[in-house]
């Protein structure tokens, strides 16, 4: 593979700052969709979530659809003229034979360019869109009954939002003080995804104090997590302005390790899967 697809990725999500300096997260989507592939229907993962949405936001795209050149072409689309795809990762394994005689799977990154639905010329109405939540004291009920069987101990009290590591308990702010529900949710989301890295869960490192590129990246991983769960739940995600402070330290930690945006988005994807095999549990307990 001539282009290294680790640093093309980690240059896009660079470049994702503006002239002015403060940077547009590519998971900051006005359509909260999670990005599903044209043919199979099978949603992207990882670091292609964050491809796909960061070309949609660029572009404006309104499809959450997309697929390869070849994909289309199979079901006789056509891409429109001129249209650049936009790269993605993919394992592909391969045996090699270990010291011992042994053959061992490897897997090598491979890249490959996917296209959005509205770069072609298929027509097709999209599915209609999750509405979003209401004024600033609205609960969304889904979202509740999700945290609540994930079995965190939260505690709505204060004016910061934090989850505590010794005690393992996410303190929240009730939510009229947020500027709206959206905020309240996506804010308490990323906390959960902090409460997943807990050493007796998914037991990921964390820095022990500001600055540290592990917690840095600790940060960048809620971020992200929090961003796949409000598309799975169909509410926009929101930036905090309190992780300002934050992006320096992850566009750091980004520029001295090119493969750092990958880990951040497969640790997000893992957090995620925790909390919904969590969920999962808790429902065939009330179901028996």
């Amino acid at each position: 593979m001539n282009k290294d697809i680790y640093q093309e990725i980690t240059n896009r999500i660079i470049n994702s700052v503006d002239s002015a300096g403060k940077w547009s997260p590519p998971w900051k989507m006005v359509k909260p969709k999670m990005p599903v592939n044209a043919i199979s229907n099978k949603r992207y993962s990882g670091t292609n979530v964050l491809m796909c949405w960061l070309t949609a936001m660029d572009k404006g795209y309104s499809s959450h659809r997309w697929a390869t050149f070849k994909q289309w072409a199979e079901k006789k689309v056509s891409i429109n003229k001129g249209e650049k795809g936009t790269p993605i990762i993919f394992f592909k394994a391969y045996e090699k034979i270990n010291e011992q005689g042994e053959p061992d799977k490897i897997l090598m990154a491979r890249q490959s360019y996917v296209f959005n639905a509205d770069q072609t010329d298929e027509k097709r109405e999209e599915a209609p869109e999750t509405p979003g939540i209401g004024g600033a004291d609205s609960r969304n009920l889904p979202i509740d009954v999700f945290i609540y069987k994930t079995g965190a101990e939260i505690e709505v009290a204060g004016q910061r939002a934090y989850y505590q590591r010794v005690q393992d308990k996410i303190y929240m702010p009730p939510m009229p003080l947020f500027n709206g529900p959206e905020y309240y949710y996506g804010t308490l989301l990323h906390e959960l995804v902090h409460w997943t890295g807990a050493e007796k869960r998914l037991d990921r490192e964390k820095g022990k104090r500001f600055g540290d590129d592990a917690y840095a990246m600790e940060e960048l991983v809620a971020e992200i997590g929090a961003a796949f769960m409000c598309a799975e739940f169909g509410i926009e995600s929101t930036t905090r302005d309190d992780h300002a402070s934050y992006i320096k330290h992850w566009l750091e930690v980004l520029q001295k390790d090119k493969k750092a945006i990958v880990s951040a988005a497969s640790m997000a994807e893992k957090a995620v899967a925790f909390m919904q095999e969590k969920v999962g549990e808790q429902a065939m307990k009330e179901a028996a």
